[in-house]
């Protein structure tokens, strides 16, 4: 939660870390802590099982 924090402070929350792309309202709902899109955490989440 603190990163989220911060990332607000520094003006990146709501931002992809990875893409750049902002990060849909919805998701950011569900999830406050979110730094990927849904897909691009899927794609993590696939890499890390491989």
């Amino acid at each position: 939660m603190e990163d989220a924090l911060d990332r607000i402070e520094e003006g990146t929350y709501g931002v992809s870390e990875k893409s750049g792309e902002p990060i849909p309202e919805e998701r950011l709902k569900a999830e406050p802590t979110a730094r990927l899109l849904v897909e691009e955490q899927a794609e993590v989440e696939e890499a890390r099982r491989a």
